[in-house]
C-alpha cells in the first residue's frame, strides 16, 4: 500500500514515503502498487483537516474569604482563578447550576446578597455578606471562546461571616456628671 497526493501516481516521487506525520492538509489517496506488474490500484481518498491542539482549559480554586455580617464586598474571578489554557479570552459569570458544587455544611449566599459579575470580561464579581454569621458558598463560571461550544469551567468560592466581637463589658461606660444648677424660688 501507499500513499500520494496524486489520484494517480506516474512515478515512486508521487507516492508519500512517511505517513507517520502529516503537518499539511489536503487530500491524499491510498492504492495499492504491484511492483512486479509496475502499476497502481485504483485509488480510494481521505480528505486531512489539521486542527491545532488547544491545552485544556484549567483553573486553580480560590482562597476562602472571609467577612463580616452586611459587608460589601468586591473581587476579580482571574486573579482568584488564574485560569490558563484554553481558546482566546476568557468570559466570567455566576453559576447557580448543577456544576456549582456544594461544600459541605456550606449555605449558598442568598439572593439579597446580590451576587452579581459585574463585568463578563474582566471577571469583577461584588456581593453583600449575609446578616448571619456562618459558611456560605457562591460560584463563578470561567469560558473560552472556542466555537463553536466554549469549554467552561465552574469554580466554587467559600465565603466565612463571622459575628463583630461583643464589646459590652470591656470598658466601663464613661458617665460625666451634669453640673448642679440651683434655682431658687420666688415667693
Amino acid at each position: 500500500m501507499v500513499w500520494s497526493t496524486h489520484k494517480v501516481p506516474t512515478s515512486a516521487a508521487d507516492t508519500l514515503t512517511n505517513l507517520t506525520t502529516i503537518s499539511t492538509a489536503g487530500k491524499y489517496y491510498a492504492l495499492y502498487y504491484d511492483k512486479v506488474s509496475d502499476c497502481y490500484s485504483p485509488a480510494d481518498s481521505v480528505d486531512v483537516t489539521i486542527t491545532p491542539c488547544i491545552t485544556p482549559l484549567v483553573a486553580v480554586n480560590p482562597t476562602p474569604q472571609t467577612g463580616l455580617p452586611n459587608q460589601p464586598k468586591t473581587g476579580v474571578a482571574p486573579t482568584d482563578l488564574t485560569p490558563t489554557g484554553g481558546n482566546g479570552t476568557y468570559v466570567y459569570s455566576v453559576d447557580n447550576t448543577a456544576s456549582c458544587i456544594i461544600p459541605s455544611g456550606g449555605t449558598a449566599l442568598p439572593a439579597g446578597s446580590n451576587l452579581t459579575v459585574t463585568n463578563s470580561t474582566t471577571g469583577a464579581y461584588s456581593y453583600t455578606t449575609p446578616a448571619t454569621a456562618g459558611t456560605y458558598y457562591f460560584c463563578i463560571k470561567v469560558c473560552d471562546t472556542t466555537t463553536p461550544t466554549a469549554n467552561c469551567l465552574t469554580k466554587t468560592y467559600t465565603l466565612t461571616v463571622t459575628a463583630p466581637p461583643c464589646l459590652a463589658g470591656t470598658a466601663p461606660p464613661i458617665i460625666q456628671a451634669l453640673p448642679s444648677i440651683l434655682v431658687q424660688l420666688q415667693p
